[in-house]
């Protein structure tokens, strides 16, 4: 994905983090972790 800026993780990260603070937080530290795991979170390959 050449340069998109924020990917699915980084998205996915976003959106479990306003789960938590919507007060769902199991679902939402959840989404995060799938996030972060499954898509490499923010900032995969920007720092090679």
């Amino acid at each position: 994905m050449g340069g998109t800026g924020i990917g699915i993780g980084g998205i996915l990260v976003i959106v479990g983090i306003v789960l938590i603070v919507l007060g769902y937080l199991i679902i939402g530290i959840l989404v995060a972790l799938v996030g972060l795991l499954a898509f490499g979170g923010f900032a995969r390959g920007r720092w090679y």
